[in-house]
């Protein structure tokens, strides 16, 4: 008998764990290659994978990482792939089970497979919870401010007019309608100009009417929340004990430190506004009305937000926050692009999670979701028509910055508005059913789908912002669980928690 080697081949071995893996042996000559939908970060000695749809994660060391390298970078057969790799015999059966994880999970896929499919199900669960449950009302477009970043009101419509009650009833009349077999939801009213105090009166109105039909069950048991989104300059001890009284929500728009914010926020005359706002806020929260924070976030002020944060916590005990970003509007794509990289977009995204006592949106209910296992795409509004917002003249839209859209539709059951070309093309262009995107980007499932409008006003082929935001968020995300992880836990299994 001929003497054995003293330590047989590295090679042999692993092709050898491989095929006493049932499932390995089942694929072994089945062509795969990294999925598309998969994301890879790296920091440091370790690599992260992320599958959106899938909202899966799978966490590398630097071992692992190297061993895999080949098969994440082309298309081979786990077979050919094991008679070439190189594996550490210490090494050998946690890289099998971990090359088994990633064909059972997703991330290696056959390479004639139809990537698509797997987002049929998120986009028909979206389409069969359609029902409205937010209304925005567009009740004027007259503004005492004149911010640099403001749509035109030249291309909104009914321009010259303040929102008659007749419209609004209509709307809520529409806003009733759930289909059957849906549970209803919790409905809200958002009132959004312009600014809806130039017109105090209609206002009240307006909120008396809503009050009125709550009273009358016209919105079930779950009742209906009333909104209000104001430039803060308007709020005297009037209008705040309206608000108190008929429990209006209150959102102030205010863009950071008082250097950033009167940067694009000054009045018809020219003149600052922060101490203004600063001034309504405070008369406010002394009488104890709560008070969320909308900032929209540039490339000038997006470095300052934490300290910002930090502040009106500790100045005014505020702690929701709300963040907009430059996108949709073609104007605001031209003028405040939000162009920084994107590791340092995530940086600031995690201080901001860090921050204690405060929620920060969007980042706080993605984060959520992400932790617990849910693709983001399943809260999209565009996509499940959960949104409907009403111009003064009647027209209805899915999307706040829908003003200047031609063909937009004049107030309808949910059934004929969704119907009509306006909203089947505002819907179409959304990222999941896009041939551009889907099928193809690692984001699909976790950017939400994408801004339709945004994607209607920028040309083929050219950068979105919201995808630059999108994989930055993805990325902070990836890294905050990374080090949730407990210690001890086994390099390269599946990171996601029980749903």
């Amino acid at each position: 008998m001929k003497p054995q080697p003293r330590r047989a081949s590295n090679r042999n071995h692993f092709e050898s764990a491989c095929q006493q893996s049932g499932f390995l042996r089942s694929v072994w000559n089945t062509p795969v290659a990294f999925s598309p939908f998969v994301s890879s970060f790296r920091r440091g000695n370790i690599l992260a994978l992320h599958h959106s749809p899938y909202a899966e994660t799978i966490y590398l060391d630097g071992d692992a990482a190297r061993v895999l390298s080949p098969i994440l970078s082309e298309t081979m057969t786990v077979g050919s792939f094991a008679q070439q790799a190189f594996v550490p015999q210490d090494f050998t059966r946690r890289t099998v089970r971990l090359l088994a994880l990633l064909l059972r999970q997703g991330f290696l896929a056959p390479a004639a497979w139809d990537q698509a499919q797997i987002l049929h199900g998120l986009a028909a669960a979206a389409k069969r919870n359609r029902a409205f449950a937010n209304l925005t009302v567009y009740m004027t477009p007259a503004c005492n401010l004149k911010c640099r970043y403001c749509q035109d009101i030249d291309v909104i419509p009914g321009r010259r007019q303040t929102m008659a009650l007749d419209t609004l009833d209509k709307a809520l009349d529409v806003l009733r309608h759930t289909p059957r077999g849906i549970p209803p939801p919790k409905r809200s009213v958002q009132f959004f100009g312009g600014e809806p105090l130039v017109a105090p009166a209609m206002f009240r109105l307006m909120v008396m009417r809503i009050r009125e039909r709550e009273a009358i069950g016209a919105f079930g048991r779950e009742g209906i929340g009333i909104h209000l989104l104001t430039n803060g300059t308007l709020l005297d001890e009037a209008t705040i004990e309206f608000l108190s009284r008929n429990h209006v929500q209150l959102s102030v728009s205010l863009d950071g430190l008082p250097c950033f914010h009167d940067r694009f926020r000054r009045d018809r005359r020219g003149e600052r506004t922060y101490a203004r706002v600063i001034a309504g806020i405070a008369r406010t929260r002394k009488r104890g009305l709560d008070i969320s924070i909308e900032s929209i976030v540039t490339d000038f002020n997006a470095g300052a937000l934490a300290r910002f944060v930090r502040s009106m916590r500790d100045r005014f005990g505020i702690g929701d926050f709300y963040l907009n970003f430059p996108i949709g509007s073609p104007v605001w794509q031209r003028r405040f692009r939000l162009t920084m990289p994107r590791k340092r977009l995530a940086q600031i995204f995690d201080r901001l999670l860090d921050i204690e006592d405060v929620c920060i949106e969007p980042l706080a209910s993605r984060w959520r979701l992400f932790l617990k296992g849910f693709p983001v795409i399943a809260s999209h509004s565009c996509m499940d028509a959960g949104r409907l917002v009403v111009y003064p003249d009647g027209g209805a839209a899915p999307c706040p910055a829908c003003g200047g859209e031609k063909g937009m539709p004049r107030l309808a059951s949910i059934q004929r508005l969704v119907r009509t070309a306006f909203w089947k093309r505002f819907s179409s262009a959304a990222s999941i059913v896009n041939p551009s995107c889907a099928g193809q980007c690692a984001l699909i499932g976790f950017c939400d789908g994408g801004c339709p409008l945004n994607a209607m006003s920028l040309a083929p082929g050219e950068p979105r912002p919201e995808c630059t935001i999108a994989h930055a968020m993805l990325e902070c995300f990836v890294w905050r669980r990374w080090h949730r992880r407990k210690d001890g836990g086994l390099h390269g299994m599946r990171c996601t928690e029980k749903r």
